[in-house]
């Protein structure tokens, strides 16, 4: 698990979940868990900054529903992020924005 003890190099994947996506674009029915590939996704864009800075599009490989009301998204951390044992992480989907104080660990 990343930690400021265990931090996650530049030009390497994290992956990290989070709930309030909104509207997928394949629903499952009420009490059936998403099954995928392919896994729905959100319909609003998505997109994530680390210390303030927003990553290229092409960085965010993967945002799906793994489990009912549960979001995976999988980023690739680019060359030029910050590090620090507590980088911000934010991520928005369409206006709306994850808390402030979340952060990963980047060496």
């Amino acid at each position: 698990f990343n930690s400021s003890l265990n931090p996650a190099a530049r030009n390497t994947y994290v992956a990290f979940w989070l709930t309030g996506q909104g509207y997928v674009n394949a629903p499952p029915p009420d009490g059936i868990q998403p099954t995928g590939p392919p896994f729905p996704s959100p319909v609003l864009p998505v997109s994530v900054s680390l210390g303030g800075v927003q990553l290229p599009a092409a960085n965010v490989v993967f945002d799906g529903l793994v489990y009912s009301g549960e979001v995976q998204i999988n980023v690739l951390i680019p060359a030029n992020a910050p590090t620090g044992g507590a980088v911000p992480l934010v991520v928005t989907i369409g206006g709306a924005s994850s808390r402030a104080d979340a952060t990963v660990a980047i060496q």
